[in-house]
């Protein structure tokens, strides 16, 4: 029987177009007993592709189109295809080896030499792939011989194909009997499944009718009768080719193992380390002093016997052993992320900073019992210092590298690209795709929109591209090319199998994940000069709560939007408490839901709190009667249903992903549970109706505590310490010059004054004198200046500095006068620096009358923004301050609307604050940044602007 040895997919990036369940449900639909996955230069696909073969019972064929070059040390080289099979799993791992090998000498592709195949080649099968294979080299007896010193005759394939182009059909008369010593095979070299599926793959890889890329129409599957009927045509009885697949197939035998747990191993007995850092928390935190101390021990015991049960005790000594060496290291660290912050023994151990109990947080949701999964504890550390932390992690534990990402094309997406493919207006584009949820709501009535809809389908769920994942990295004890292989994605190194994937088979995945607040909060605690414990911080301060009423909430971590300020000042925020529903909150799924202003009404008492049955009111009283966490489901469950919170768990879950023929039986199960504790089955309904409603936007609370409590910290040292605040969020900053301005901006509206950069601080520098708080800008502040060394003790003379420091790159002893650094005529300055690096002048230009020189734009332009009155040169007769104004425009983002037409954002600034405008026509490239405007405004929109004149 005929199996497919020859097969690219989706995983093959601007080549394939075969999502890998269709492909194998057609492979099996031609009676294929097995079907190979042989993608170009990587191995992306090969957990996917193996794991749907044996979900349809068909037998996965584990190989790779490797790139092979003569001369491996050499860049610019011929390459020709190789294709590579795995036999077992020897041949797995070493398959792994070679795709890392090639991306370690990846050059314009990833390539391997002999070399590598004879390091790497026990359990593989090598053929001789297509027409750009060995063989067509100039000199292929060579490569020949080389491969078959490496294979042998008996793992050294030579293939033929039955694609109709002259090319291929000379190709399988010459080589077929080329070499006696090893034996023919025949495949397709395929690309896509379906005969008809030509041009939309032509189309997918924005390739024309004339194209030569493809020699022949004709990659796709076939039935073995199609492969004889085309060879006998030729005069070539393809049948014992046959016969040698089906003797490869029997070959390749690979089984890969899925569970288990391959992680380092911390120390002998995890259990009891522990055990050990509970009690140390217990004492250090005084809980033996609570009046409910009965309530804590008693749930250590029960995660500590469920986490011995899930086996997650290594995992915490590793996540316990990492955040150790972080504080001894002095990397900030955050109060916790996501479901962890539920676990108490977590947050005796120190690896969360939010008390539980206090929080009425629910740790099943974070490990169940009931359904065992891997565990997963995000971290959040310092952004310039996570290399720091992932290489503590290399040094103490093993490989550590991160992890690819797979990124598919959704509905909307595809409806975009399939009109871009047919050469539709953008015009028309985004006013059919605008408001499209799915493909299928395409009203398609002409033959070119139904052309279009059709090709929108074909394109949808197909891979776009490969990423990098933002915070988590995989941990192998041993040599990493034992489960995947590690590959290049831009100019990094990634394992290429996704952490899904990774996990399965039983390796550890940790998410570190870098946080720009966590230094602002360590800078402003070292500008203070206290070290001052932000979990411990007040958790109902006034002053706090007063200043986040007031919407001053700029630079204040993940409430400073118009959104999140506007449900701060209407919920009328007095603690912390306030501030996780605020984080749960002010997100998309219940804006737009509606549940945002439900919540708001109620809690002001525009709109009456009822509870559909007594004993939710514990359950939902903090929250207005509404469920805003996921937890809150699990509680209602367990209440009303008498579920286990592990069973409660699985149930949050299960409705949370909206998939009505799983979600169906477990509401079923619920009302009947509901009843039979004695409640009525129309209020079970209503109650399990409002679940559903409810689920997908409920949040996790244990992550909204810890961020919560991270927002209410921010606004609390901004509000008790706010020059030192403001000068660690502007350095964080110093480079995004429009969210500086605004930082700047927010300075100068709180009575904070701003002076600019002096040579005497590398950072920004705050501290208060007579009349206040004061902030100095930092060198860092200035464009092209931050990175460079300038010492302190520097000459504030222009000229001494010259003598002293004239070396420095032109541009930026030019960048330091226009930020007004030194003393004098800025243009004299300006063409001094010329005149110094230049010497071909007869003297230096003492004098400089000729003024060419803007001092507020180029000032601006370095900084961000000039600190003398903007307006102060300009004609600015019209400004009345109602409908024309003046504003110096800091930012311009041109966009389009939903119907294709031209628009942009506009960022602005007075000498008061910085405005956010927007404009709706194509006049918006006119404007440029750091210019001075009149402009005719109607409420925030741009109707008609000029230019300002010098006076």
């Amino acid at each position: 029987m005929f199996s497919n040895l020859h097969q690219h997919t989706d995983y093959s990036l601007h080549d394939g177009f075969a999502k890998i369940p269709e492909l194998v449900s057609k492979a099996k639909e031609l009676g294929y007993p097995a079907l190979a996955i042989t993608d170009h230069g990587t191995v992306t696909g090969l957990i996917d592709f193996y794991q749907e073969c044996k979900k349809q019972d068909i037998k996965p064929v584990l190989g790779c189109e490797f790139y092979y070059t003569n001369e491996i040390t050499v860049n610019d080289t011929p390459t020709y295809h190789l294709l590579i099979l795995a036999k077992n799993n020897t041949g797995y791992k070493n398959l792994m080896k070679l795709d890392t090998y090639a991306h370690k000498h990846f050059y314009r592709k990833p390539r391997i030499g002999i070399e590598a195949l004879r390091e790497y080649h026990e359990g593989l099968i090598c053929t001789t792939a297509c027409i750009a294979g060995p063989l067509s080299a100039e000199d292929p007896l060579s490569i020949y011989r080389d491969l078959l010193g490496v294979f042998g005759s008996e793992d050294l394939y030579i293939e033929i194909q039955p694609h109709d182009f002259p090319e291929q059909i000379e190709y399988n008369k010459k080589w077929a009997d080329y070499f006696p010593e090893s034996k023919t095979i025949v495949t397709l070299d395929s690309h896509y499944i379906n005969k008809e599926d030509i041009q939309p793959h032509k189309l997918w890889l924005g390739l024309g009718d004339d194209s030569q890329y493809y020699a022949s129409d004709d990659y796709y599957l076939r039935s073995e009768k199609e492969i004889i009927d085309w060879f006998e045509g030729y005069g070539i009885d393809a049948r014992p080719y046959i016969d040698n697949v089906q003797e490869i197939v029997d070959k390749c035998n690979v089984e890969i193992e899925f569970g288990g747990e391959h992680y380092p191993v911390f120390c002998d007995d995890p259990e009891t380390y522990v055990r050990g850092k509970c009690n140390e928390g217990y004492k250090n935190m005084g809980i033996s002093s609570y009046p409910n101390k009965s309530v804590y021990i008693n749930q250590v015991k029960h995660e500590l016997d469920v986490l011995n049960q899930l086996g997650y005790m290594n995992y915490f000594c590793i996540i316990d052993d990492m955040l150790r060496w972080c504080r001894e290291n002095n990397i900030p660290t955050g109060l916790g992320r996501g479901s962890v912050v539920g676990s108490t023994v977590a947050w005796l151990m120190g690896i969360t900073q939010i008390d539980p109990i206090k929080y009425n947080l629910v740790f099943e949701r974070f490990a169940n019992p009931e359904r065992v999964t891997p565990a997963d504890v995000d971290t959040d550390v310092s952004t310039p210092r996570r290399n720091e932390v992932i290489n503590y992690i290399q040094q103490r534990y093993g490989e550590v590298y991160q992890i690819r990402t797979i990124s598919y094309i959704k509905e909307k997406s595809a409806v975009q690209r399939a009109g871009q493919a047919l050469g539709i207006e953008p015009a028309v584009v985004n006013k059919v795709s605008k408001n499209l949820v799915n493909v299928e709501d395409m009203n398609a009535t002409t033959k070119k929109e139904k052309e279009w809809k059709e090709l929108a389908m074909k394109f949808r769920g197909h891979i776009i591209s490969y990423g990098k994942h933002a915070s988590a990295v995989l941990v192998a004890p041993e040599d990493v090319c034992n489960w995947t292989a590690v590959e290049k994605q831009g100019d990094d190194m990634v394992v290429c199998h996704d952490f899904h994937q990774l996990e399965a088979q039983g390796l550890l995945k940790l998410d570190i994940l870098g946080l720009e607040t966590l230094d602002v909060l360590e800078q402003t605690k070292h500008r203070i000069g206290k070290d001052i414990d932000v979990a411990r911080i007040p958790t109902d301060d006034k002053p706090t709560a007063e200043m986040l009423r007031r919407c001053d909430t700029k630079g204040c971590f993940q409430i400073e939007s118009q959104v999140m300020t506007n449900i701060i000042r209407r919920m009328n925020v007095k603690t912390v408490e306030d501030m996780v529903a605020v984080v749960a909150l002010g997100r998309p799924g219940p804006l737009d839901s509606g549940m945002v202003e439900h919540f708001l009404k109620r809690r002001n008492h525009q709109e009456k709190v009822v509870y559909d049955d007594p004993k939710l009111e514990p359950i939902l009283k903090d929250t207005e009667g509404i469920i805003v966490y996921q937890e809150q489901i699990m509680q209602i469950a367990q209440t009303l249903c008498g579920y286990t919170l592990g069973q409660a768990d699985n149930l949050r879950r299960i409705v949370g992903r909206k998939k009505v023929d799983e979600m169906q039986p477990v509401i079923d199960d619920m009302i009947e549970k509901g009843v039979q504790n004695g409640h009525s089955r129309d209020v079970m309904k209503k109650i399990t109706d409002n679940i559903v409603t409810f689920a997908s936007y409920g949040f996790n609370r244990g992550h909204s505590a810890a961020y919560g409590m991270t927002a209410w910290a921010t606004a609390w040292f901004k509000c008790h310490y706010r020059p030192y605040f403001m000068a660690s969020l502007l350095d964080s900053n110093c480079k995004d010059k429009p969210k500086l301005v605004d930082y700047i901006m927010d300075c100068k509206k709180s009575g904070i004054k701003i002076f600019p950069p002096t040579l005497e601080h590398r950072n920004c520098y705050a501290d208060y004198d007579e009349d206040g708080g004061y902030i100095i800008l930092g060198l860092n502040c200035i464009s092209g200046v931050g990175n460079v060394d300038i010492p302190k003790d520097a000459p504030k003379d222009f000229k001494l500095f010259m003598d002293s420091y004239g070396s420095l790159n032109k541009r930026v002893i030019e960048n330091l006068i226009k930020a007004g650094v030194f003393k004098g005529n800025r243009d004299e300055m300006i063409q001094y620096v010329i005149w110094f690096k230049d010497k071909r002048k007869s003297k230096p230009p003492f004098k400089y009358t000729e003024t060419m020189y803007n001092k507020a734009e180029e000032e601006a332009k370095v900084i961000g923004m000039s600190f003398c009155d903007i307006f102060e040169d300009f004609e600015m007769n019209a400004v009345n301050n109602v409908t024309i104004f003046g504003y110096e425009v800091l930012e311009v983002k041109g966009r389009k609307t939903r119907n294709g037409k031209p628009m942009a954002f506009v960022k602005v600034r007075d000498n008061k604050e910085v405005r956010d405008l927007v404009i709706f026509n194509q006049r918006y490239k006119e404007l440029k940044a750091h210019k001075v405007y009149e402009m005719k405004l109607r409420a925030s929109r741009i109707m008609d602007f000029h230019e300002c004149v010098h006076k």
